[in-house]
């Protein structure tokens, strides 16, 4: 096809956008499947690899809609970017965020790997939600993360935030059973605001009452976001029935301050 020979042209010129353009063409569109466009899929996986590997962050962005519909093939060269501690970390979450669209089980284990040895909390939360995207092949690696005891807290409690994006009742089930509010409240993880809004969201998600507790213990966190994130997450449960429950918090005098604050602005912003 000519595209494929313009594309070839346009590699060597490094003109990113025309390159992106046409393979967002070749890829996405209504030919996809043209037996010239299925014969050179690796040609067109090497070509989106370089623009990942040496794109801006929008291109980035861009390529990493084609690569998911490059089928199975675009899963290897992605672990080997996430695996590789030498490629930048902006690399790294896009490998991740990008594996965990093909839903896939061979992208499990490196994403796991990487939440038990990964120091950046932001991409730790961008791991876990990337299993969470990944839907029940990735159940089994999430709830053994959540009873390992070999793994620190600060481990499950990422592992946690990916629990409900599932929207399974077994993880459900999983995810109300384990320590949540104490996680919430106790482990030093918890100090980062990004983990804590995501599991306030992931908590509202899930839809049981057993949310309602560590949500409500969130309304005394001091960053704004998280407060917000878990007033949106409470909302999503039953809503009157908690209305009522922050009145009497409200008007009890055992309440701490910062609660107090907290719920002050929930039951405004009800």
């Amino acid at each position: 096809m000519s595209n494929i020979n313009q594309l070839l042209v346009q590699a060597e010129a490094a003109d990113w956008s025309s390159l992106i353009q046409c393979l967002q063409q070749l890829i996405l569109g209504a030919n996809s499947e043209h037996p010239e466009i299925v014969k050179n899929r690796e040609y067109l996986l090497t070509l989106a690899l370089s623009i990942l590997g040496m794109g801006g962050f929008q291109q980035r962005w861009e390529i990493s809609k084609v690569l998911t519909h490059l089928d199975n093939i675009a899963i290897p060269p992605l672990i080997e970017i996430l695996e590789d501690e030498d490629a930048e970390e902006e690399l790294h979450w896009y490998a991740a965020r990008t594996l965990g669209e093909f839903q896939h089980p061979e992208a499990i284990a490196p994403i796991v790997e990487l939440l038990k040895t990964e120091e950046d909390e932001e991409l730790k939360a961008i791991a876990a939600t990337a299993l969470g995207q990944m839907g029940t092949v990735a159940i089994t690696s999430l709830t053994e993360l959540l009873v390992d005891n070999n793994y620190t807290s600060r481990i499950n409690l990422t592992a946690s935030a990916a629990m409900p994006s599932l929207r399974e009742a077994s993880l459900s089930e999983t995810l109300t059973r384990t320590p949540t509010a104490s996680f919430l409240t106790q482990h030093p993880a918890t100090d980062i605001a990004n983990i804590k809004s995501a599991i306030a969201l992931s908590l509202g998600q899930l839809g049981k009452m057993q949310a309602i507790e560590p949500l409500i213990s969130l309304l005394a966190d001091s960053n704004t976001s998280v407060r917000l994130h878990a007033i949106a997450a409470l909302k999503n449960l039953d809503g009157e029935a908690i209305y009522q429950q922050l009145q009497q918090l409200a008007n009890n005098d055992a309440t701490t301050p910062d609660l107090q604050q907290g719920i002050a602005i929930a039951l405004a912003e009800w």
